[in-house]
């Protein structure tokens, strides 16, 4: 995949990211990470641009890292461009940009507010799709 971000959106993801692996600490983990990849569309259409992240569901008794991808073309692949999940419930929270044009002054304007839902996932889980519903 050779596409450039646009600056706006790749500091984002970067900040995102940063802070996502500021948690996972700089001892090995013991913890036992899950690579998921799928689509993500909104309105029908591949998100050009974002990020997703698994957070584990405290109150369903899940603990352990985040996990997160970047979304490139409505797609996202924990084992490339992120880092996996681990099993169990997930809550899921999923932030999209248009494409922009890669200069500093294109608007850093998402396509809709941070989409949050849950997941269950299991060690035979590769693949989840989602569609981000539009906001009435």
């Amino acid at each position: 995949m050779n596409q450039r971000l646009p600056l706006h959106v790749a500091t984002t993801l970067v900040i995102l990211a940063c802070g996502l692996l500021v948690g996972e600490g700089c001892g090995k983990s013991t913890v036992k990470r899950h690579n998921l990849s799928g689509q993500v569309t909104f309105q029908g259409k591949p998100i050009p641009v974002g990020l997703i992240v698994f957070e584990p569901d405290a109150t369903k008794g899940n603990r352990g890292p985040q996990g997160f991808a970047q979304i490139f073309d409505g797609r996202y692949e924990t084992d490339k461009f992120g880092k996996g999940a681990i099993v169990g419930a997930l809550n899921v929270e999923i932030t999209g940009f248009p494409p922009g044009d890669g200069s500093a002054g294109s608007p850093n304007v998402p396509l809709f507010p941070p989409y949050k839902t849950s997941v269950q996932i299991s060690e035979e889980t590769t693949t989840l799709n989602f569609e981000v519903p539009a906001r009435r």
